[in-house]
């Protein structure tokens, strides 16, 4: 429209789509109450799955598998750990419908970059949106040229209302720690 241009496109409608969730953290289970709240059918998969989880989420867990197969739209939120690090491959890309897509807000590395360039090039899923890639900041993406992949660069956090929160959370800890009951220990 900045040119000038008003060009008819179909849409595509989200009300009774399969919004699927990898991961149920912070971030999922945001997604999960947003997905809820626009009338999706929302799916997860989590490392942690109970009754109480999917009640309070208003989720139904299901396999990883299942997830890739069945959703219309596919919303990476692990967190980055062993288990997660490479968990999209060319299998579980080649799982998902022809016209979903994958959506990456966790970390770049959850994702096989080669597999989904190679799925996305072929055409078989609708395209991609991502603000995560494996190496940060981005140089020479092959990602960024294609027609079918949206991407934003990883600044999320780089807002007043984020950094305040940030530095609440340390306060926090500190304060905890000096008091004697810390929060957030790592325990290697």
């Amino acid at each position: 429209m900045r040119q000038g241009k008003w060009e008819d496109f179909e849409g595509m409608g989200i009300k009774g789509a399969t919004l699927g969730i990898v991961g149920l953290g912070g971030l999922g289970s945001e997604l999960a109450a947003i997905g809820n709240g626009l009338g999706m059918k929302v799916i997860c998969h989590t490392e942690h799955p109970s009754p109480e989880r999917a009640q309070k989420h208003n989720v139904k867990f299901v396999d990883l598998e299942e997830l890739m197969a069945t959703s219309d739209y596919v919303q990476l939120a692990p967190v980055l750990n062993n288990n997660t690090r490479g968990m999209i491959g060319e299998r579980e890309l080649g799982l998902m419908k022809k016209e979903a897509y994958l959506i990456n807000v966790a970390r770049g590395p959850v994702v096989d970059q080669e597999a989904l360039l190679k799925v996305l090039k072929e055409g078989r899923m609708a395209g991609f949106a991502t603000d995560v890639f494996a190496e940060e900041p981005v140089n020479n993406e092959p990602l960024i040229e294609l027609d079918n992949v949206i991407v934003t660069p990883h600044v999320a956090y780089d807002t007043p209302v984020a950094k305040r929160k940030m530095l609440n959370i340390a306060v926090d800890v500190v304060r905890a720690y000096l008091q004697g009951q810390p929060k957030n220990v790592l325990v290697p």
